[in-house]
C-alpha cells in the first residue's frame, strides 16, 4: 500500500460536526507595526531582504506568528495559494470557531501527543535560532562600533600629542637630533579593526613641515570588514540552521518508515484474524488497520513538509554565499590596497633617513 493511495484514505477520516472546514478559515490576520519601534535588525523583510520603508516597499505588518513582513511581500505569498507563516510555517488562515483541530480529528490519543510535541519542538527550536541570531548580528555591530571609536580616539590622541611635540621642540629642528621616539603602524588581522603599534625605532630627524606618520584606518575598509563579518555572522546562522533542520528531516525519515512496517505488522494480523472467522478478532484488526492508516499519511506528509524545509534553507543559503563571497571579495581588495599604503610609507621612510 503506497503513501499516496493511504492519503487517499486519510482524506476520509471522520471529523466531529464542529471540524473546521475550507469555509470556516479566514484570510490571515495582519498587523501594522512601525518601523521606529523595530531594532535595527529587524528593518530588513525576511522575502524581498529589503529595508522597511525604503524604496517601493509597502506598509511594515506583522503576524500571529509575530513574524515582521513588507505588506507587499506577505500578501503575494498568500496569493499563490500559501497559508502557512515563510519562517515558522505556522498555518496563519484564522479559525472561525475555536478548537485545536488535532482534538476535531478522530486519532490515536499518542499520535494526537506526538504531532503535538514535533510542532512544540519546532516553535521551540525556531524560536531559539532567531534569538541567538538577532544577538550574534547586534554583538557583531556593537563590536565593529566599539573598535572603530577605538581607532579614531587612539588616532587623535597621537596625532594632537605629534603637534605638542613639534611644537615644543622647534628650537632643536636644525640640531636633526631629538632624544623623541615615533611609532610604526602595520594592519592588524581582520578580527581587529584597531591599530596598535607593532614596535619602535629611534626618530628621524625632525623638520618644521615634518609629515605627521600616523595611520589611520580608511572608511573604505571599515565598511569592507563590516560587511565581510555581517555576511559571515549571516552564513554561519543559516548552516546552523540548516544542520538542525537536516536532523529533523532524518528523524521524520525513520518515522515514516516505521508507520510503514507497523502497516505491515498490522496487516498480518489482520489477515490472521480474517482466516479465524473469529468475528471479533476480524473487527478489532479491522479498527487497527483503520488507526494506523491516518499515522502513515501523516508521517509522510511531515516528511514531505521537512524535505521542502530544507531545500528552502539551501536555497536561502545558495544567496547568502553569494553576498559573502562578495563581501569577501572586497574586503580583500581593501586590506591589500591598506597593507601596499603601509608599506610604501615604510619605504618612504628608509629612503628618508
Amino acid at each position: 500500500m503506497s503513501p499516496r493511495s493511504l492519503k487517499v484514505e486519510f482524506g476520509k477520516c471522520r471529523l466531529n460536526s464542529t471540524a473546521p472546514t475550507t469555509q470556516n478559515r479566514m484570510p490571515p490576520q495582519l498587523t501594522p507595526v512601525s518601523v521606529s519601534s523595530l531594532a535595527a535588525d529587524e528593518r530588513i523583510c525576511p522575502i524581498c531582504r529589503e529595508e522597511f520603508g525604503v524604496g517601493t516597499s509597502g506598509e511594515t505588518v506583522k503576524t500571529q506568528c509575530n513574524h515582521i513582513f513588507d505588506r507587499n511581500c506577505i500578501q503575494q505569498w498568500f496569493s499563490v495559494g500559501n497559508s502557512t507563516c515563510p519562517i515558522c510555517r505556522q498555518d496563519l488562515r484564522q479559525v472561525e470557531e475555536g478548537g485545536d483541530y488535532l482534538d476535531r480529528i478522530q486519532m490515536p490519543d499518542d499520535l494526537r501527543d506526538q504531532i503535538r510535541a514535533i510542532d512544540e519542538a519546532y516553535e521551540r527550536q525556531s524560536h531559539e535560532l532567531r534569538e541567538r541570531s538577532n544577538l550574534r548580528f547586534r554583538e557583531t555591530l556593537e563590536e565593529y562600533r566599539r573598535n572603530a571609536l577605538l581607532g579614531h580616539i587612539r588616532a587623535l590622541e597621537l596625532q594632537q600629542a605629534r603637534a605638542e611635540e613639534v611644537g615644543g621642540d622647534s628650537d632643536n629642528d636644525e640640531s636633526g637630533d631629538d632624544a623623541g621616539e615615533w611609532e610604526e603602524y602595520e594592519p592588524n588581522p581582520p578580527s581587529s579593526p584597531v591599530n596598535y603599534p607593532s614596535h619602535r625605532q629611534p626618530a628621524p630627524p625632525r623638520s618644521r613641515n615634518r609629515e605627521q606618520r600616523v595611520v589611520t584606518l580608511p572608511d573604505a575598509i571599515y565598511r569592507a570588514e563590516f560587511n565581510y563579518r555581517r555576511a559571515l555572522a549571516e552564513l554561519e546562522d543559516i548552516d546552523r540552521r540548516i544542520a538542525l533542520q537536516r536532523q529533523r528531516y532524518t528523524d521524520s525519515i525513520d518515522q515514516h518508515h516505521q508507520s510503514e512496517r507497523r502497516i505491515l505488522n498490522t496487516f498480518t494480523e489482520f489477515a490472521t484474524a480474517a482466516q479465524s472467522n473469529d468475528r471479533n478478532a476480524i473487527d478489532s484488526a479491522l479498527a487497527t488497520q483503520e488507526s494506523v492508516t491516518p499515522f502513515l499519511n501523516h508521517a509522510y506528509a511531515v516528511s514531505q513538509q521537512e524535505v521542502l524545509r530544507l531545500e528552502g534553507l539551501m536555497r536561502d543559503r545558495s544567496g547568502l554565499w553569494d553576498g559573502f563571497t562578495r563581501a569577501r571579495e572586497v574586503f580583500a581588495v581593501e586590506r591589500q590596497r591598506f597593507m601596499d599604503g603601509v608599506r610604501e610609507r615604510v619605504r618612504e621612510r628608509e629612503r628618508r633617513r
